[in-house]
Parts: C-alpha cells; structure tokens; sequence
C-alpha cells in the first residue's frame, strides 16, 4: 500500500503529470456534464417539437376545429400558449370579428378584416412587450373559415439565485465539482504526508 501511496505522490508532485492527470480528470467530469446537460436540453426541445406537431397536424384533418387553450415551455425561459377558436356558425366572418374583438390581444381594426374577411395570417407583438404573436386562419378543404389559431411565445422571468439553487441539474453540477475538489484535496493531504 505505502508504495502505490508513493507512486501516485511521485506522479502528482511532478508539474508535469500533476498537470495532465488533474486536467484530465477536471476536463472529463466537465464532458460528462456538459453531455448530460445537452442530453436533457434535446430531450426538452425534441418533446416540445411532438406537442407542436401534434396541435397543428389535428386540424389537418377536415374535422370540426374545437376552442383550446394550450401552454408548454419551448426552452428553458421560453413558453407559448396556443389557443384555437373554432367557429360553429354559418357566418363565419362575424363570429371570427367577434371572438378576435374579445381577446386580450391588441391589435387594430385592419388586422381582424385580413383575418377574418381575407383569410391571411397575423404577426407581431399583440399581446404584450415581450411576446411574439402569431395568428392565423385554418380553412376548411372548401377555403371556408373554420377557426384561428393563435400562438404567443414569451419570454419567462430571468432566472435567479434561489431559482438556480432549486434546479436539479445545478445543484448536481455544484455537489460534482465539490466532490470533485475535496476528493483532490483529500488526495493531495494524503500524499504529502508520506513520508520520503
């Protein structure tokens, strides 16, 4: 035991190999997170990709368009809600004016004719600094009104010390590189007092 204490002594006592053997072991504990974090990070966007597919692709379908109120985050301080109206009466026109008129959106006179009378879609910040609103028609295989879909993306509150603290990933990566610095600290103590 006392000559592999000696050994690795030798080994981290060296600049040299001190050099190599603490920046591999730092540079690999740093990959393996950095490729979790990654992991997690496509795993979020490749799910949020299905739950946008999945909303569009229903109306694909010919069938009845149904009201919805939707929320999902996009990343990690992104969130769109995507809310669909659908119109069930005759006078399609009217009844989109109507429901535009109505919402929490602010946008002008014009905007809802294009809508609603033209059948073209919408973008801009309506509804509110900071968002991104998309608005736009869907059509019946007839080119006929069947309801809107409206999609707003914001952006979440920034992120703060207790909120940083609170997340899983940080505080995994906090007690890794703690661990990590106290097992080389552990180590070093351990080695120096072996004797020559």
């Amino acid at each position: 035991m006392a000559g592999l204490k000696y050994q690795l002594l030798k080994l981290i006592s060296h600049p040299v190999s001190a050099f190599f053997f603490f920046g591999s072991v730092v540079f690999s504990a740093a990959l393996f997170v950095i490729y979790h974090d990654r992991q997690a990070e496509w795993d979020t966007q490749r799910h949020n990709l299905d739950n946008i597919i999945n909303i569009y692709q229903s109306y694909n379908t010919g069938g009845e368009v149904k009201d919805s109120d939707i929320r999902f985050l996009t990343g990690d301080f992104t969130q769109v809600r995507v809310r669909t109206l659908g119109f069930n009466t005759r006078d399609t026109q009217s009844e989109c004016i109507t429901h535009l008129s109505q919402l929490d959106l602010t946008f002008n006179d014009m905007t809802i004719l294009r809508l609603c009378k033209d059948k073209l879609l919408a973008m801009g910040q309506y509804a509110s600094k900071g968002t991104y609103t998309t608005i736009f028609p869907l059509m019946s295989p007839l080119d006929e009104l069947h309801g809107v879909i409206i999609r707003t993306t914001g952006v979440l509150s920034e992120p703060t010390l207790y909120k940083t603290v609170r997340s899983f990933l940080s505080l995994l990566i906090a007690a890794f590189m703690a661990l990590l610095a106290a097992m080389l600290g552990s180590v070093l103590s351990v080695c120096q007092k072996i004797p020559d």
